[in-house]
């Protein structure tokens, strides 16, 4: 009986002291929040290009279309991209790509952006301690600038420069691979 007397009590109080501020009661929930903080990332897309058909003995191309690259780096995170060496690199000069026809015939190419040479930047993440490990003579770097990314694909067009001066019949290809490094 005394359980139920000071039970009644304290509810009283509980009642009185809700009803002075007017309010019954309370009940609490937790609302949990998160973020992740990273170092952003990047994707990357190349396209490259079949060029038409040429008569054994063509002068050479300049600037012709060749394709593009598409970097999409999350908002704020600066980038840089370039251009690998390619499966013939230096078969006809110490410093160019070259098109192979698989049967000992090549010639010399190269690969623009925006009026610059494109070459391999070095495959290094560009956190603190970035370091270009081209040793090439002008391939440092396929834009000089650092990049910046806006959350939106960032598409650079691509020229080539081909050059066929004894080059022999033949179909001549060359892989390249693009890379970005942020």
């Amino acid at each position: 009986m005394f359980n139920k007397k000071l039970l009644a009590l304290a509810t009283g109080a509980a009642l009185l002291a809700g009803a002075q501020n007017g309010f019954a009661g309370n009940v609490t929930a937790t609302a949990n929040y998160e973020i992740e903080l990273t170092n952003g990332t990047c994707t990357v897309a190349a396209t490259g290009m079949v060029f038409a058909d040429k008569a054994v003995g063509s002068a050479s191309l300049t600037g012709e279309p060749a394709g593009s690259v598409t970097v999409n780096c999350t908002a704020g995170v600066t980038y840089d991209w370039g251009m690998g060496q390619g499966a013939h690199w230096g078969v006809t000069t110490t410093d160019y790509r070259s098109m192979d026809n698989g049967a000992g015939g090549n010639f010399a190419y190269d690969l623009f952006s925006n009026g610059s040479r494109i070459g391999d930047i070095g495959l290094t993440a560009k956190d603190p301690g970035y370091v270009v490990t081209t040793t090439t003579k002008s391939y440092a770097t396929s834009t000089g600038t650092l990049l910046t990314g806006t959350g939106a694909a960032q598409t650079y067009a691509v020229t080539a420069d081909l050059g066929f001066v004894s080059a022999p019949v033949g179909v001549y290809t060359d892989a390249v691979t693009v890379t970005v490094v942020f």
